[in-house]
C-alpha cells in the first residue's frame, strides 16, 4: 500500500487499546491500522473516500471522451505511455486494447465502489508486458504444449 504525508499509520493493538487518539488522526488524515495476523486496514472519513471515488470516476470518463476524439487520442495515449512505461513492451494492438479495457473498469470500479477490479487490470496487463518485454519467456509461453516435450519441475 501507498503511504505519503497525508496517511498515518498505528498497530492495530495500539488502536484497540486508544481508540480515541486514532480517531482524532482520522479527522487529519487517512489511517492505516497495521494487523500482523491479516491485511492492513485503512480507516478513513466517509467525505474523503467519497470525493476519491467521484474523483475517479470524473477521470474514467474524462478520459474516455479524449480517448474519443482523434486529435486528442494520440497526446493520451502518449501521456499514458509516459505515465505507464511498461505499455511500451505491448505489442501495439495490445496497447490500444489496454487502455479501452482501463477506460472500461475505472468508470466501473467508480460506479461500483469496487477499485480491486483496476488492481487485477494493471497487475494482469504490466504482467503481459513482461513477458513480451522477454523473447525468450515469451517463446516458451507461445509453444506447442502439445510438443510432448517435459515441462521443466520449478
Amino acid at each position: 500500500m501507498f503511504y505519503d504525508m497525508t496517511t498515518a499509520t498505528m498497530p492495530w493493538s495500539e488502536f484497540l487499546r486508544a481508540s480515541g487518539a486514532g480517531l482524532a488522526t482520522v479527522a487529519e488524515r487517512d489511517l492505516v491500522l497495521q494487523r500482523r495476523d491479516g491485511p492492513d486496514l485503512l480507516v478513513t472519513e466517509a467525505r474523503r473516500e467519497d470525493a476519491a471515488r467521484q474523483t475517479l470516476g470524473a477521470l474514467a470518463e474524462t478520459l474516455a471522451q479524449a480517448l474519443r476524439q482523434k486529435d486528442l487520442s494520440e497526446i493520451v495515449i502518449a501521456a499514458m505511455r509516459d505515465a505507464m512505461p511498461w505499455i511500451r513492451a505491448l505489442p501495439e494492438g495490445d496497447q490500444g486494447l489496454f487502455m479501452e479495457q482501463l477506460v472500461e473498469k475505472a468508470s466501473q470500479a467508480s460506479s461500483l465502489g469496487d477499485y480491486g477490479m483496476l488492481d487485477v487490470l494493471l497487475s494482469q496487463w504490466s504482467n503481459t508486458a513482461l513477458v513480451h518485454a522477454n523473447p525468450a519467456l515469451l517463446a516458451k509461453l507461445a509453444a506447442d504444449p502439445d510438443s510432448g516435450e517435459p515441462v521443466p519441475r520449478p
